[in-house]
Order: structure tokens, then sequence, then C-alpha cells
């Protein structure tokens, strides 16, 4: 049996779940009423060197049994813990690979860059995605829009924007720098920053962000690691019960 929210929402096994929902109320209440009984009083010294005596708050065995949730809110809560954990694992894994992804070491996949003195105007990504910076927008407005209206993708539609950007960039920038570039001769991601933006560091944002999302998916781990051990206690139960 691999306990999930299926198995939680099951009817066939809902008079299971509520057995085992009682047994572990059960021994909750069991061993809270083992505890040792605090004293009726006790003294607290101030940092000013006065003494307090206080009252402890008691709380019964009896009255933790009447503060839990019933069945049904317990049973709904297990299965929106559960399914929230999965969300909250697979995110944190979607948001590591993506910060993986960006590793300065890794190929910017850029197949044109277009610029004038040093100044970067345009570039066009492997997948035919054109960007533009420092005023060059005016020039290129709707060339995106005409790259995926033109059917093509890929090297083809980058080779298309390439040129069209070529023609619209020369009639403005008299010193125009267009350089191509194929899958095996494009810059690094950190090549073309330091290059382009040599005020950014990539290697330390990198490396600041990869921490972030490992940091984040250890958490998400941990945490899904103890609902498992909490599922996987109740899934025994079931399976004696079940063979009873």
């Amino acid at each position: 049996m691999n306990l999930s929210t299926s198995t939680l929402n099951d009817p066939a096994l809902r008079s299971q779940l509520q057995s085992v929902y009682e047994t572990r109320n059960a021994a909750a209440v069991e061993a809270w009423a083992e505890r040792p009984e605090l004293p009726a009083h006790a003294t607290m010294t101030m940092p000013d060197g006065s003494v307090h005596t206080l009252t402890p708050i008691t709380v019964s065995a009896d009255k933790l049994s009447r503060s839990f949730v019933d069945f049904d809110t317990w049973l709904e809560t297990m299965v929106q813990i559960n399914e929230s954990s999965q969300t909250t694992l697979a995110i944190a894994t979607d948001r590591l690979a993506t910060v993986e992804a960006m590793n300065p070491a890794n190929s910017a996949e850029i197949a044109a860059t277009f610029s004038q003195d040093g100044v970067l105007l345009a570039y066009i990504r492997e997948d035919g995605t054109l960007v533009t910076s420092n005023g060059s927008e005016k020039f290129l407005a709707g060339l995106n829009e005409d790259g995926q209206a033109s059917g093509l993708s890929g090297e083809l539609l980058a080779d298309y924007l390439t040129s069209k950007v070529r023609e619209k960039l020369a009639e403005a920038y008299p010193y125009l720098d267009v350089e191509t570039f194929d899958s095996k001769t494009s810059p690094t991601i950190g090549e073309f920053a330091r290059r382009w933006s040599p005020n950014f560091d990539a290697e330390a944002i990198y490396a600041d962000a990869l921490a972030e999302a490992q940091a984040s998916l250890d958490e998400a781990r941990a945490w899904n690691d103890h609902l498992h051990a909490n599922l996987y206690e109740i899934q025994g139960m079931l399976m004696q019960a079940g063979s009873a």
C-alpha cells in the first residue's frame, strides 16, 4: 500500500483511517496523562531581584482529548498537508533546475549581437528571441511579432531576425557592429555578462541564487520527509488493521 491523497480519500478505507485516528489520539492522551504532575506553585526571580510566585496552568488529559479536531477535519488536513508538501517540493526542485541552467559556464545561446562603439543595442538568442536595449527599441518595434508570424523557429527564425535587425539598425547606426554565432561559438553566460554588463557579477549572483535555491529545496525535502514518516506510520497501522 502506498499512502497518498487518493488513499486518504478512499471511502473503502474510511473506517480503518478512523480507527487510526482514534488510536493515535488515545496514545497521545495516555502519554499526556503519564507526564509528571506539575508543582502547585513555582517562583521566578526577576532581573531586579524581586521574586514572583507563579501558578502553572495545567491541562488535563480529558481536556486534551476534547481539544482534538474531529475525524473529518483531521482527514481533510492530512490531505491538504500532503498535497501542499508535494507542490512545495516540485516548485523548489524546478527553481533549483532553473538556477542551475543559469550557470555562468553554460552557453548564453546567443545567435547574434548588434552594437556600436562598445554599446550593446540588441541580441538574438538561438531560439529566435530578440532582445533590445540602449534605445534601439524604437527601431525594432514589432520584429518579434513579425518573427512569430513568419512560422519559422529556432535557427531559421534567428537568421531571419538577424537579417531584419541588421537592416533596421544600419539606418540609424552607421558604425553598427554585427557578430553572429552558432551553438559551438556562442559565448557563455559569464562571458556575455563580462563583455556587455561589466557591473553585473554573473558568478557572484549565480552563487547566491544557487545557495538560496538549494536551501529552499533542502527545507522542502526535510518537511516532505517528516510528513512521509508520519504517513508511513499511518500506513503501517492501516496494514496491521487490514491483516487483523
